[in-house]
């Protein structure tokens, strides 16, 4: 086979599991979907990304990741959380130089949530991809992954969710234990 028939096949098979995923979410009923489209596309390992200071990457660096008070400049809740982006991060700016991988379980998802503060889609262009007969029956967590994917041009790549002790069935596990935060930037 020579490189452009090799070309040729990756890209093939890159537009049918793209595809696939699309399928699966748009169609989804439960979080699980989402959970079953994200493995599709990255296997039982999830690259997850995190943005942060060089003051706070100190900590990560001596501590590894922890869930702590949200209250930042981007939540202003009092529970345990932590925000991650899934494939690759945009989050990097003067005010969050340091970037880090999380490699994780395709299982540490059941942890988290959409972060859907940001999406914003008219009902008009949801219900050009949904069946809006179904829509309210749909639970919340899978409502969120279609708007953010929709939103996000039909791709997980950068999907902003928040991983929370309120999903976890013991809520004092330190659920990054043996996972090791890389520095991928820094400042």
């Amino acid at each position: 086979m020579n490189l452009k028939q090799s070309i040729r096949r990756i890209l093939k098979e890159e537009t049918s599991i793209n595809q696939k995923v699309k399928d699966i979410i748009l169609n989804g009923t439960d979080f699980d979907d989402w959970i079953k489209a994200v493995q599709l596309q990255y296997g039982d390992v999830v690259p997850l990304y995190h943005a942060t200071t060089e003051q706070t990457s100190k900590l990560i660096d001596k501590e590894g990741f922890k869930l702590v008070d949200g209250k930042n400049y981007k939540s202003f809740s009092n529970e345990p959380i932590l925000y991650f982006q899934i494939g690759k991060s945009d989050y990097v700016s003067t005010n969050r130089p340091v970037l880090y991988r999380l490699d994780v379980p395709i299982e540490f998802l059941y942890n988290a949530e959409i972060d859907n503060d940001g999406p914003d889609i008219s009902d008009e262009e949801l219900f050009k991809y949904v069946d809006e007969t179904d829509w309210d029956e749909l639970p919340y967590d899978i409502r969120d992954a279609i708007i953010y994917f929709i939103w996000n041009d039909f791709k997980l790549d950068g999907t902003e969710i928040l991983i929370s002790d309120r999903f976890m069935d013991d809520p004092s596990e330190d659920i990054f234990k043996g996972l090791k935060p890389v520095k991928v930037k820094d400042n």
